[in-house]
């Protein structure tokens, strides 16, 4: 994104977005003309986040044997905002998708690490978390 964005104007935001009513709230509407954020080197690499977020997406279902774990988290940052999930892939792909918001990584790169994750946890599952009497 450094190359991409290169003498382009850049504004960056942080704050909540309320899925009801749009609204984003910006932190500082300066504009940093020395940003560098220096994990912009792997922007094109599979994103960690979303490989770990899809891995465990996959194996708490299947560990509790049901889809249905809704949860609801909130953030030290943003004390009383709270964000509800249906389940725990809906957190996954929300956390994967933070990384784009984020400037992290490209959306393929999240899509391939939940993809990764998801297999990952699948082969755990298989492989690690047996009865006791198959190990």
């Amino acid at each position: 994104m450094n190359t991409f964005f290169k003498g382009r104007l850049f504004i960056a935001y942080i704050g909540t977005i309320s899925l009801a009513s749009s609204i984003c709230i910006p932190a500082n509407a300066d504009v940093v003309t020395d940003w560098n954020n220096a994990a912009l080197d792997a922007i094109r690499a599979v994103s960690g986040h979303s490989t770990f977020s899809g891995a465990a997406a996959t194996v708490l279902p299947l560990f509790y044997g049901t889809e249905d774990l809704p949860f609801t988290t909130g953030s030290d940052f943003l004390p009383g905002v709270y964000h509800s999930f249906s389940t725990c892939l809906d957190a996954a792909e929300e956390a994967a998708v933070s990384r784009l918001y984020g400037g992290i990584h490209f959306r393929s790169s999240n899509e391939d690490g939940l993809r990764a994750g998801i297999s990952i946890g699948e082969w755990t599952v298989t492989h690690y978390l047996l009865p006791k009497y198959n190990r």
